[in-house]
């Protein structure tokens, strides 16, 4: 009897996980476009006071979130009041 040759079986074996990659990608692009990611409630209380002065500069609020939740987890329990941007090229 005939053994496949080693060059066939990886063929096959590298097609066989090309498929699956490829059902996978589908389903999961199925997936998100039935059930796109909408912003939670929960994601607005938790963002944290958003104290401006007048005539400061506003940054944004995506920004201003991920750098309270870095704060938070670095030091708990602590508390972001003002966020100010600098611009590029000065030292400070």
């Amino acid at each position: 009897m005939n053994e496949p040759d080693l060059w066939m079986l990886s063929i096959n074996a590298f097609a066989a996980v090309v498929i699956i990659l490829s059902l996978l990608g589908g389903a999961l692009r199925l997936l998100t476009t039935l059930f796109p990611v909408t912003a939670s409630p929960s994601s607005e209380a938790t963002a944290g006071p958003a104290r401006v002065q007048p005539g400061a500069p506003q940054v944004d609020a995506t920004l201003r979130v991920v750098i309270e939740k870095a704060v938070r987890s670095t030091y708990p329990g602590s508390v972001v009041l003002e966020v100010h941007e600098r611009e590029q090229g000065t030292t400070s």
